[in-house]
């Protein structure tokens, strides 16, 4: 098999000039741009409605099986004992309303 040049000697030297013109289409081609991907939007949570409890409870986790004992001096407003139960964890003296046991 002859090789590129060998072809161009062969047909008395023409085929130097269409090697020009491989060169030159080969120049025109232009680059591909890269397209930018687009990013995701997050999606914002929906906060979850805290659910009311009666009378001023805190709410207690479902699944938790609790005693009564346990639960009766953190939320009994009967019960004086169960005042020291604050987030600060500091002992305070229970409010007038839950002394008259208004706070039900």
């Amino acid at each position: 098999m002859l090789l590129h040049e060998d072809v161009s000697r062969a047909s008395g030297g023409q085929g130097s000039e269409k090697k020009e013109e491989v060169k030159k289409k080969k120049k025109k081609k232009k680059k591909k741009k890269k397209k930018k991907k687009k990013k995701k939007k997050k999606k914002k949570k929906k906060k979850k409605k805290k659910k009311k409890t009666e009378g001023g409870m805190t709410p207690v986790r479902t699944g938790a099986v609790i005693p009564p004992q346990a639960t009766r001096g953190r939320y009994d407003s009967s019960c004086k004992s169960g005042r020291s139960h604050t987030a600060s964890g500091h002992q305070r003296a229970p409010s007038p309303q839950a002394e008259h046991g208004l706070n039900d």
